[in-house]
C-alpha cells in the first residue's frame, strides 16, 4: 500500500555488505563555443579526408619506387598547401555568420560610441587640432570652445558638446523653416575672425550684428532695403584689374555667377563671354574707366574706345588682337559671346548696384586686406530675382576676399590665416553661386571655414552640375541632416550613407517553434529622417559613426542680444570709425540723390589720344617687319613669315 501523499518517507536502510548504487547523472549539453569547435572541425575533416588520401598513397607509393629524399620535400609541400587552404576555407565557411564577424562588423555599424566622439568631435579634439590651425593659441588657457574650432551642438551619452575644426567643411541639409539659418547664425557668432555672410533675409543681421560688432566693422550690401538696412560700402569689380591675372580672374567669377546650364550647351558660351568679358575689365582699369564702360563696350565690342584702351601701353601684349578676332567672327556667333558677357553684367542696369560698383574719385573704397586682418564681418543681403538677380556681383564680392585671404594666408605661419576667415554661405546656389566645388578642397589648408547650407541636394545639382554636386558632397567633412526633408530618393541615399546594423526576427517553424533569424536593418530609415525631433540633427562626420544630435538656436546662446534693425547701429559705427564711410540707402524704400547714369559713358581722360593708325597696327600687327624681327629674317634665309 503506498504512503499518503504529504507523509514522511522511511530513510533508506543500508544492509551490511551491499554497495551502495550511484544514481546515473544525465550528461551536459555542449556549449556554443563547444559546438561551433566541434562543427568547424567536423567540416575541415570532410573537405580535407579526400585529398589527404590521395596524396598520402601517391607519397607511400613514390618513397617504395624511388626512395624517400627525392619526395620528402614534394609531399610536405602538397599536404601543407591542401591541408591548409581546405582548413581556412571550412573555418572561414562556420564563421562567416559567427560571433567573431559579427564583433568585427560591429565596428563599423551603429552609432558613435563615447571614444569616437571624444577622438573626432569633443572640446578635446578641436583644442589638439587647433594646435595646427591656430598656432597663436598655443600655451593660452581658459579661452571658449569657439576659438578652438566650430560648436555643432550636444549629443552623445553622456551628452557632451560636438565640434568641429577649423579646417572642417560643414555642410547641411534642411528644408525651409527647420532651423537651418538659425544654427548658422550661431556659428557665424562664434566666429573668431572675419566672417562673410550671405542670405536672402536680413536674419543673420539681427541675430549676429551686436556680437560681431564687438569684434570689428560691420559692412552690408543690402540693394533691396530690406530693414531699412543701408548699404555702407562702395567697391568696384575693376580693383585690380590693370594685371591681367586679376582681370582674368574677376572676369571668371562674374560669368560663373551669371545663370546658365554649367553642364550643357552653354559652357561653350559662358568661356566666350568670358574672355570678352575680360577684355572689356582690363581695357577699362588701363585708361581709367569704371564698370559703365565695361557695360557699353560688352554691348558693343566695335567701339573705338574699346580698342584704343586695350592700345595703351600698358595693356597687356596680344589683348587687341583677340579683341579684333572676336569682333570679326559671324554675326549669330558673336550675338552668343555678347549674350553670355551681358548676363554676368546684368545688374548694372540697376542705378543702384551701378552706383556700389563704380566709386567717384576720392571715395574710400573697401579694403578686403582691411577686412580681413581687423576681424570684420561682411552682409551680403540679396534675394534671387529672375533676370535681375545681383548674384554675378556677390559672387565676385565673395571671390575677390577668397582670394585676398590666400595671399595674406601665405605669408603667415604655417601658410595658414590665424584667425581663420568664416564663410556662412546660406542658400549659395540663390544668393553667391561660387565654386563651392573647388573652394571646399582646399579652403581648410589655407585657414578659411566654410559653412554652407541647402534646401535639398538637387539645389547643388541645378547650380554646379550632377558632378560638381558629388564632389561637394564628398568634400563635406562635416554634415548636419536636419528634419522635414519629404523627397524619398534623396532621402534613401542619406539613409544609405548612415549604413546598416544586424538585427534579427523571430521565425515560426512548421512545428510551433521559433528561431532567430538575423537580418540588417537601416540604421536611420528614411522615415526616421523626415521624423527627427525640432532641433535635432544627425551628425555626419568623415571618420566617425553617425549620431544624433540637438543643436542649440543663436536665441538660446547665452550672451544673446537681438539687434535693431535700421540704420542705427551702422550709424554709430559710421561716427566711431576715423574715416568716414559712404552710406546708401536702397532707393526702393527712400529715395536719395544717387550719381546718375549717363547715356553715355563719360570720356576717357587719363587715356592718350590714339590715331586710327596705330590702332590698326594694334589690331591686326605691324605692317612692317620689326628690328628684331628684320634682323631675324635676314639672319635665317629660309625663313617665311
Amino acid at each position: 500500500m503506498a504512503p499518503a501523499a504529504g507523509c514522511p518517507q522511511p530513510a533508506a536502510t543500508a544492509y551490511p555488505g551491499t554497495v551502495p548504487v550511484k544514481r546515473r547523472q544525465p550528461e551536459r549539453k555542449p556549449g556554443r563555443l563547444r559546438q561551433r569547435r566541434d562543427r568547424a572541425r567536423a567540416a575541415v575533416a570532410r573537405r580535407t579526408a579526400v585529398p589527404a588520401s590521395v596524396l598520402s598513397a601517391a607519397a607511400i607509393l613514390q618513397l617504395a619506387h624511388a626512395g624517400p629524399l627525392p619526395y620528402i620535400g614534394f609531399a610536405a609541400g602538397g599536404l601543407v598547401t591542401f591541408y591548409g587552404r581546405d582548413g581556412i576555407d571550412a573555418l572561414r565557411e562556420r564563421r562567416s555568420g559567427g560571433k567573431r564577424a559579427e564583433r568585427a562588423r560591429r565596428k563599423f555599424q551603429g552609432t558613435a560610441t563615447a571614444r569616437e566622439i571624444r577622438g573626432s568631435l569633443s572640446v578635446r579634439a578641436a583644442r589638439r587640432q587647433a594646435k595646427v590651425t591656430r598656432p597663436s593659441l598655443a600655451g593660452t588657457r581658459g579661452l571658449p570652445p569657439a576659438e578652438h574650432g566650430v560648436v555643432l551642438g550636444t549629443g552623445g551619452r553622456p551628452a557632451r558638446t560636438l565640434m568641429a575644426s577649423h579646417e572642417d567643411f560643414i555642410l547641411l541639409y534642411g528644408g525651409p523653416r527647420t532651423g537651418k539659418t538659425a544654427v548658422e547664425c550661431g556659428m557665424l557668432a562664434d566666429a573668431p575672425g572675419a566672417a562673410v555672410s550671405t542670405s536672402t533675409r536680413v536674419d543673420a543681421f539681427a541675430h549676429t550684428a551686436l556680437a560681431r560688432a564687438a569684434k570689428g566693422p560691420l559692412w552690408v550690401l543690402n540693394p533691396d532695403g530690406d530693414g531699412d538696412l543701408p548699404t555702407n560700402f562702395l567697391l568696384s569689380p575693376l580693383a585690380g584689374c590693370h594685371i591681367p591675372q586679376i582681370a582674368i580672374e574677376s572676369a571668371g567669377y562674374l560669368q560663373h555667377a551669371a545663370p546658365s546650364d554649367k553642364d550643357g550647351r552653354d559652357a561653350h558660351w559662358d568661356q566666350r563671354g568670358a574672355e570678352l568679358l575680360r577684355l572689356a575689365m582690363h581695357a577699362a582699369a588701363v585708361a581709367g574707366g569704371d564698370m559703365r564702360h565695361v557695360a557699353e563696350w560688352v554691348r558693343d565690342p566695335a567701339s573705338p574706345q574699346f580698342a584704343a584702351a586695350l592700345c595703351l601701353p600698358s595693356a597687356a601684349e596680344g589683348w587687341g588682337r583677340k579683341l579684333a578676332m572676336i569682333r570679326d567672327t559671324a554675326g549669330e556667333t558673336l550675338d552668343g559671346i555678347i549674350g553670355a558677357a551681358e548676363s554676368a553684367i546684368s545688374w548694372m542696369d540697376d542705378p543702384f548696384m551701378a552706383a556700389v560698383a563704380c566709386p567717384e574719385p576720392g571715395d574710400a573704397e573697401f579694403d578686403a586686406v582691411e577686412f580681413i586682418l581687423s576681424g570684420a564681418t561682411l552682409y551680403l543681403i540679396a534675394a534671387d530675382k529672375p533676370h535681375g538677380s545681383v548674384a554675378p556681383y556677390t559672387a565676385w564680392m565673395t571671390a575677390h576676399i577668397w582670394g585676398t585671404a590666400k595671399r595674406i594666408a601665405s605669408r603667415m605661419p604655417g601658410s595658414r590665416l590665424d584667425p581663420p576667415l568664416t564663410m556662412v554661405l546660406d542658400e549659395p546656389a540663390i544668393t553667391c553661386p561660387v565654386p563651392v566645388d573647388k573652394w571646399s578642397a582646399e579652403a581648410g589648408g589655407h585657414g578659411i571655414t566654410i559653412i554652407t547650407g541647402v534646401q535639398s541636394p538637387a539645389q547643388l545639382s541645378a547650380r554646379w552640375g550632377e558632378n560638381g554636386a558629388k564632389t561637394i558632397r564628398d568634400n563635406a567633412t562635416v554634415q548636419l541632416i536636419l528634419r522635414g526633408k519629404s523627397d524619398h530618393d534623396e532621402m534613401e541615399k542619406l539613409s544609405a550613407v548612415c549604413g546598416e546594423r544586424d538585427t534579427w526576427h523571430h521565425v515560426r517553424g512548421p512545428d510551433g517553434g521559433k528561431t532567430r533569424q538575423p537580418a540588417k536593418e537601416r540604421l536611420f530609415p528614411p522615415e526616421r529622417i523626415r521624423t527627427l525631433k525640432p532641433w535635432q540633427a544627425i551628425v555626419l562626420h568623415r571618420s566617425t559613426r553617425p549620431l544624433i544630435a540637438r543643436l542649440t538656436p543663436v536665441w538660446e546662446r547665452p550672451g544673446y542680444q537681438r539687434a535693431p534693425l535700421g540704420p542705427a547701429l551702422l550709424a554709430a559705427q559710421q561716427a566711431a570709425l576715423a574715416e568716414p564711410q559712404l552710406a546708401l540707402e536702397a532707393p526702393r524704400r527712400e529715395p536719395i540723390p544717387m550719381p546718375a547714369a549717363p547715356a553715355a559713358p563719360p570720356a576717357l581722360e587719363d587715356a592718350e589720344p590714339v590715331t586710327a593708325k596705330e590702332t590698326i597696327t594694334c589690331l591686326l600687327g605691324s605692317a612692317e617687319p620689326e628690328p628684331a624681327r628684320a634682323a631675324a629674317t635676314s639672319r635665317s634665309p629660309g625663313w617665311t613669315s
